[in-house]
């Protein structure tokens, strides 16, 4: 048996002990239950109808810890694959197609469980470097394959240096913004009146559009 068969064996059996323990704390059995489906629901689930600023904060402080735990992991394991698997959907409360996409994942993660955030393969595996858009029975095939799997949790104890990061790049994306600005400035200086204030305005539209950022993607 390999040392990683042989490491799973023994956590495995510590299942019953965790269980018992959990027990005693007053955890009830049917949440006990590991593998296989979970229950129906009993009641009809709540879909969120907004985006909360917290909760927004929170998922993108996430999506930057796995970027970066994922780049960590891909430069010191150079025998390793790093595999994006979890869920990556960043679909705001409030979009027309928003409830049927969430009502669809809580039945996924009911049936086969929370998909963990990064797996693990050897580097000559072929499977694709981001797997997270594929449904259960197009990625089942290479999740059975994957060496380990990982759930990234971040912390707000790095909160701090998050926001120093993002304020760079905030930084550095109003340089480029203000370096266009004044570069379609000075070339409007050869036209004269009403014409060449026009032609200025309207060279700044395209900076104006808004636009979906997607949380933790720089």
């Amino acid at each position: 048996m390999s040392d990683a068969k042989a490491y799973f064996a023994r956590l495995k059996a510590t299942l019953p002990k965790v269980i018992a323990r959990l027990q005693q704390k007053g955890i009830a059995r049917k949440h006990l239950t590991f593998g296989g489906e979970g229950d129906l629901p009993t009641r009809k689930p709540t879909v969120p109808t907004d985006a909360r600023s917290e909760f927004l904060a929170n998922r993108a402080m996430g999506d930057w810890a796995e970027s970066k735990l994922a780049e960590a992991l891909a430069n010191m394991f150079k025998m390793q694959k790093v595999v994006l698997y979890g869920n990556t959907d960043r679909m705001a409360a409030g979009h027309p197609n928003f409830r049927a996409c969430y009502l669809a994942g809580l039945e996924e993660t009911r049936k086969y469980g929370k998909r963990p955030d990064l797996l693990i393969f050897p580097a000559e595996a072929k499977v694709p470097e981001d797997i997270s858009g594929m449904g259960h029975r197009e990625t089942a095939p290479f999740v059975k394959r994957a060496l380990a799997a990982i759930e990234v949790r971040s912390s707000k104890f790095e909160a701090l240096k998050y926001m120093a990061v993002r304020q760079r790049q905030r930084e550095m994306g109003k340089s480029r913004l203000d370096e266009r600005r004044g570069t379609r400035l000075r070339s409007s200086f050869s036209k004269t009146g009403i014409q060449r204030a026009a032609d200025y305005e309207n060279s700044l539209r395209p900076l104006r559009t808004p636009f979906h950022h997607r949380p933790g993607s720089g």
